[in-house]
């Protein structure tokens, strides 16, 4: 298993960790941090020009 550990990632100490190995603490706070952040803006309706651009594209 530690053969699947990401590159340049350490552990900090007194960190308790997932079962997938993720840090728990630092993990939580950072997704606290982005929904606190952006959720306003995913809560915003998607432009229909957008929605037809995508379908189009996705066509093709």
């Amino acid at each position: 298993m530690a053969d699947k550990q990401k590159l340049g990632r350490k552990e900090p100490r007194g960190q308790k960790k997932l079962s997938d190995g993720a840090v728990a603490g630092f993990d939580s706070w950072l997704e606290n941090k982005l929904r606190t952040a952006y959720s306003s803006v995913l809560d915003e309706p998607i432009p229909e020009d957008l929605i037809q651009l995508l379908s189009q594209k996705l066509k093709d």
